[in-house]
C-alpha cells in the first residue's frame, strides 16, 4: 500500500469512528484533520473535492468496505 493510500484508509477509518460518537452533524473535518494528526492538503491530496459534503462520501466509503 502506497503513503497516499494509507493517509486516505486512516481518514476514513477516523471520520467512520467520529461520525460513530458525534453523528453526521457533529463531525467537522476540522475534528478529522487534529484526530488523524495531518494538515489539511493531506486530506485534498487523498480526496478529490474540497467541499464539506465529502464526508458523506467518506461515510459512504466506510460503509461499503466493510461490508
Amino acid at each position: 500500500m502506497n503513503k497516499k493510500q494509507s493517509t486516505r484508509n486512516k481518514i476514513l477509518d477516523t471520520v467512520f469512528t467520529l461520525v460513530h460518537i458525534h453523528e453526521y452533524n457533529g463531525t467537522s473535518m476540522s475534528m478529522v484533520l487534529k484526530k488523524c494528526g495531518i494538515p489539511k492538503g493531506s486530506l485534498y491530496h487523498c480526496f478529490e473535492s474540497k467541499k464539506r459534503d465529502d464526508i458523506g462520501c467518506f461515510k459512504r466509503e466506510n460503509f461499503s468496505k466493510d461490508g
